[in-house]
C-alpha cells in the first residue's frame, strides 16, 4: 500500500459525503501534498542521521556549544539510541590537539572504557562502552571533551535561572539560621566576625567607589568545616583556651564573612551529620554523573573535609569533584595532587593523591602559583590611624605556647640586651618545666583588642621561628611594629623537617615568614640568622633606629579579600575541560627558564608570577613555534616539567596529564613558562583580570 493510497479516502466514501467534483479534486490534491511533505521529512531524516554518523569521527573544540556541567540536562533518548546503533563497531579517535584543548579528555575517555559500567547513569545518558557514545557523553554532558563536529546536541541545557547576588548588611540570618549546626563549634568564628562587621560592611562601600564589578551572580555555596567535625579530633574548642595557632580558624572566618556580605547562598556544616543532611538534599548524590538540576555551585571545605566527603558519597564523589574549593594552608603541588604520579615516584603523603586541578587547593600565602590564593583579613584598625611618634624599646615575642621557647635563651637573651621583652604566653600549671626567662614579662592570652594595643606600643615583633607562615607578622606590622624574621640556614623542607614530612609539597622554606620578607621586607622586615649573635646585635640596633608606619597589603585588607572571592565566584570553572578565559589570555608572557630553574624561579626574576592555567596555551609544536621556540619534533611525556625542550637538537616534549602542569620543579632541559604580570598588593590577579 502506498501513502498516497492511504490518505486518500475511497470514492464510496467521496460519493457518500456527496462531494462535488471540484472539491473532490481539492482534497486529492491535498493528499498527494502532504504525502510529498511527509517522505521528503522521512529523506531528510535519513540524511542527518548518516550526518551525525559521519561527524562521530571528527573531533573539534567548540566553546560556544560548551555549557556548564552541572546546567539542567535533557536527554533525547530515541535520537541518543539511534547513534549508538549507528556507532557500534567504530573507532572514534582523539585528534592529538585535544590534548592542549582538552587535557583530561584522554584521561576521562579510559577511566569510562573501564568503569561505563559502574553507574548506571552512564546508560541513561546513553553510553554504552564504545569511543563514540562515551565521547558524545564526555563532550555534552561533562564537557571534559571537545564536541563532535557538525553534531546537533542531544543533550540540550535548559536556560538556567539566573539570580542576582545582593549584598548582605545584616547578620541576623547568618548567626541565626546558617551557624547553627553546633552551640560550641561557631564561637569563635562568630565572635570575630561580630566585631570586625561594620569594617567589613565599609570595606565593600569603599571598594564599589573605586572597583565597578559588573554584575555578580547568586551562587548557591556549600562550606563545610572538616577541621571541627568530632571525627577530626582536633578538639578545636581546647586548643582555643591554650592560644593554639588560630590561622585555619581565621580564614574560615574571613572566607564566611566575605561569600555572605557578596549575597551568596551559603549552607555551613561543622559536622559530619550536618554535611548529610545538606547532601540528602540532592537526590542523584550517589550518581557519578552530574545532576540533572544544580544543586550546589561550589563547595568549600578543608583536607579533613574533603576526606569526609569521599566517605559520604562514595562513587558519587566524581561529580563533585569539580566544584570543590579545598582550604589547604600549605598548598599542595601538582607532583603530589596526581594519585598515579605521586605513587610511581614513591611520594608518601596522607594529604595528597585527590586528582583535583592543583587550582583547587587554596592557601593562606600566595606561595603556590599551581594553587589558588584564598588568603586571609588582617584584624586592625585602619594603619593609616596608628600614630607614628617614635616608640620606647619594647620588645614583643612571637610564641603564644610555652613549648615554642625551647633552645631559644640564648637568642631572647640578647634581644634583652637592648629592649624589654614581653610576651603573651599561655602557661599549662600542670607543666613543671618552665622555659620562658625569669626577665619576660608574661601577660597571658589577650583578647584581639587588648593585643592591638600592645603591639601599637612595640617596636620590635620578635619571630622565633615557629610557627611557621602564621597570620600574626602581618597584625604586628600593621600596628606600626618592625618583625624581626629568623633566616633559616638550611631552608626548611618536607626532607630534613618533621613539621614538613607528611605535607604534599618540596616547596621550602628559607624564613619564617617567606611572604614577609619578599612581599613586605624593610623597612618593615629585617630577616636575620638570629644564631650568628654579631648579625642579630647590628640587625637590632638598626631596626630600633629606624621609624615606621603602620602598613598592611591590600591583599590582606578586607576590600582585597572581598575582590578576590567576587571575581573567584564569577570567573572559576573546574567543570569545563577546556582551558578558561580567566585570567584573560592577553596577560601571558611567555619566559624560556634556564636548565635546572623552575617555572616560578624564572617568572619572578622578570618581576612577574608564573600562571599555571596558560601552560595548555603553550603545549603544542605550533603555539612555541608562534614564540620563537622552534621544535624539529613533539613528543608527549607525563611528568611536571613538561612542556619543555633542548636547543640542541631542538627537541620539545609536550604534556601528557593535564593534572601534571607545574610551575614547581627543576630539570636539566629549558622549561616553557607561561607568567603574568599582578597587582601590586593583590598577587593573585592580574591588571587586565580586574
Amino acid at each position: 500500500m502506498t501513502i498516497a493510497s492511504m490518505l486518500l479516502p475511497s470514492h464510496r466514501r467521496l460519493r457518500q459525503q456527496k462531494l462535488s467534483r471540484s472539491e473532490r479534486l481539492v482534497l486529492v490534491f491535498m493528499a498527494f501534498w502532504c504525502a510529498g511533505i511527509f517522505a521528503f521529512a522521512m529523506y531528510s531524516s535519513g540524511n542527518e542521521m548518516r550526518k551525525v554518523d559521519t561527524s562521530v569521527y571528527q573531533l573539534m573544540s567548540s566553546e560556544d556549544g560548551a555549557a556548564s556541567s552541572m546546567d539542567t540536562l535533557v536527554a533525547d533518548a530515541s535520537i541518543s539510541s539511534a547513534v549508538t546503533k549507528k556507532a557500534q563497531g567504530k573507532s572514534c579517535k582523539l585528534a592529538v590537539s585535544v590534548k592542549d584543548t582538552h587535557p583530561e579528555c584522554e584521561t576521562k575517555l579510559q577511566y569510562l572504557r573501564k568503569n561505563w559500567k559502574v553507574d548506571t547513569c552512564y546508560a541513561s545518558y546513553g553510553v554504552k562502552g564504545d569511543d563514540c557514545t562515551i565521547l558524545i557523553y564526555l563532550s555534552e554532558v561533562e564537557h571534559w571533551c571537545p564536541r563532535l563536529r557538525d553534531r546537533q546536541s542531544v543533550h540540550r541545557a535548559s536556560p538556567r535561572i539566573v539570580e542576582a547576588a545582593i549584598v548582605r548588611r545584616n547578620l541576623t540570618h547568618l548567626f541565626e539560621k546558617i551557624l547553627t549546626d553546633d552551640k560550641f563549634n561557631y564561637e569563635w568564628i562568630k565572635s570575630r566576625i561580630a566585631s570586625m562587621w561594620p569594617r567589613w560592611v565599609q570595606a565593600y562601600d569603599d571598594l564599589m567607589k573605586t572597583w565597578h564589578s559588573v554584575a555578580r551572580e547568586k551562587k548557591k555555596v556549600i562550606l563545610h568545616l572538616g577541621l571541627l567535625t568530632r571525627q577530626s579530633k582536633l578538639n578545636w574548642t581546647q586548643k582555643l583556651a591554650t592560644g593554639a595557632p588560630l590561622g585555619e580558624l581565621v580564614q574560615w572566618s574571613d572566607l564566611i564573612a566575605s561569600l555572605y556580605l557578596l549575597g551568596h547562598d551559603l549552607q555551613v556544616s561543622s559536622q559530619t551529620e550536618t554535611l548529610h543532611k545538606i547532601l540528602a538534599g540532592d537526590k542523584s548524590r550517589a550518581s557519578q554523573c552530574p545532576a540533572r538540576s544544580l544543586y550546589a555551585d561550589m563547595i568549600y571545605l578543608d583536607i579533613i573535609g574533603l576526606n569526609q566527603m569521599k566517605k559520604l558519597t562514595k562513587t558519587g564523589f566524581l561529580k563533585y569533584a569539580c566544584l570543590l574549593r579545598v582550604l589547604d594552608s600549605f598548598g599542595t603541588e601538582p607532583a603530589f595532587n596526581s594519585k598515579n604520579y605521586a605513587m610511581s615516584h614513591k611520594l608518601k603523603t596522607q594529604w595528597g593523591k585527590h586528582n583535583l586541578n592543583p587550582r583547587q587547593f587554596f592557601t593562606m600565602f600566595p606561595h603556590t602559583a599551581d594553587n589558588t590564593f584564598l588568603g586571609f583579613v588582617v584584624n586592625t584598625v585602619d594603619p593609616s590611624s596608628v600614630s607614628t611618634e617614635p616608640r620606647a624599646p619594647v620588645s614583643l615575642v612571637y610564641a603564644k605556647e610555652e613549648y615554642m621557647w625551647e633552645d631559644k635563651t640564648a637568642y631572647v637573651d640578647v634581644v634583652r640586651e637592648f629592649t624589654e621583652v614581653h610576651a603573651t604566653v599561655h602557661i599549662d600549671k600542670k607543666l613543671t618545666k618552665n622555659r620562658i626567662p625569669p626577665y619576660v614579662k608574661n601577660h597571658g592570652l589577650l583578647s584581639s583588642e587588648d593585643l592591638q594595643s600592645l603591639l601599637q606600643t612595640t617596636k620590635l615583633f620578635i619571630g622565633l621561628g615557629f610557627p611557621y607562615e602564621g597570620p600574626a607578622p602581618l597584625e604586628a606590622i600593621a600596628n606600626g611594629c618592625v618583625f624581626i624574621n629568623p633566616r633559616f640556614n638550611e631552608p626548611k623542607s618536607r626532607l630534613n623537617t618533621k613539621f614538613f614530612a607528611d605535607k604534599p609539597t618540596f616547596r621550602t622554606l628559607v624564613s619564617q615568614s617567606p611572604y614577609a620578607e619578599t612581599y613586605v621586607g624593610k623597612p618593615h622586615v629585617f630577616t636575620v640568622d638570629v644564631g650568628d649573635t654579631d648579625e642579630l646585635r647590628s640587625v637590632l640596633k638598626e631596626a630600633l633606629r629606624t621609624n615606621v608606619s603602620a602598613y598592611l597589603p591590600h591583599e590582606f585588607t578586607m576590600g582585597g579579600m572581598l575582590q578576590r572571592l567576587a571575581l573567584y565566584t564569577e570567573k572559576h570553572d573546574f567543570c569545563n575541560g577546556a582551558p578558561g578565559i580567566w585570567p584573560p589570555r592577553e596577560a601571558l608572557r611567555v619566559r624560556v627558564s634556564q636548565k635546572g630553574e623552575s617555572c616560578n624561579s624564572a617568572c619572578t626574576q622578570l618581576g612577574l608570577l608564573c600562571e599555571p592555567s596558560f601552560f595548555p596555551l603553550l603545549n603544542t609544536v605550533e603555539a612555541l613555534a608562534s614564540h620563537d621556540i622552534n621544535c624539529s619534533g613533539g613528543t608527549y611525556a607525563e611528568d611536571i616539567y613538561h612542556p619543555s625542550f633542548e636547543r640542541v637538537g631542538k627537541e620539545c616534549v609536550l604534556q601528557k596529564n593535564g593534572l601534571l602542569y607545574s610551575c614547581a620543579g627543576e630539570v636539566s632541559r629549558h622549561r616553557v613558562c607561561p607568567c603574568r604580570d599582578f597587582v601590586k598588593g593583590q598577587t593573585a590577579l592580574c591588571k587586565a583580570c580586574i
